[in-house]
């Protein structure tokens, strides 16, 4: 009886290979051989896989921060980034930080210029001060650097720049900062 299915699968193979060709059967081994490949690499990653998912699961109950609930955790982020903000009430130091920077790099602010704008939106106060700024390039763009690292809570909103014709190195520039503060308690 083995010979007879030995022999009844030899003749099926032969007929498969005389209907599709050399090239197909020549397909269908390498797809068998890529399949066994395939199998006898992953099984064991698979299995290694597992087993350290089991060490850190046990790992993690055993050294779990203890779970804050969320509406109490989201309070507590909110909180922690307001206290990020300085008070409203430091609005004329942030002013003055400002112009102090602008004469370091002997930039002239005209004082008439000034605009302050106040919204308030929950806990945060915004403050847009504008300014025009003349000087050179590098000199505009050394006191934006500096003032944006010394002033974290200050955002530069717009900038426009336009050259003056008669003088070359000279540039005029319309600067927009926006500045972020909590409520004044």
């Amino acid at each position: 009886m083995a010979s007879t299915l030995i022999a009844r699968v030899a003749f099926n193979l032969r007929t498969f290979q005389y209907r599709a060709g050399n090239l197909s059967v020549l397909g269908l081994l390498m797809l068998v051989v890529a399949l066994v490949l395939y199998l006898s690499m992953m099984l064991p990653q698979a299995r290694h896989l597992h087993s350290a998912e089991m060490a850190f699961a046990q790992f993690a109950r055993h050294h779990a921060p203890p779970a804050i609930p969320h509406d109490r955790q989201t309070a507590l982020s909110t909180h922690v980034f307001f206290k990020q903000f300085p008070s409203a009430s430091e609005k004329e130091a942030a002013l003055k930080t400002i112009i102090a920077i602008a004469e370091k790099n002997t930039l002239p602010l005209d004082a008439g210029k000034y605009e302050t704008l106040t919204k308030e939106s929950g806990q945060v106060v915004f403050y847009r001060i504008s300014f025009p700024l003349k000087g050179a390039y590098p000199q505009i763009k050394q006191f934006l650097a500096k003032s944006l690292n010394t002033l974290p809570n200050a955002a530069l909103s717009q900038i426009h720049f336009h050259h003056a014709s008669g003088e070359s190195n000279q540039v005029e520039a319309e600067v927009i900062f926006t500045l972020y503060f909590t409520k004044a308690p």
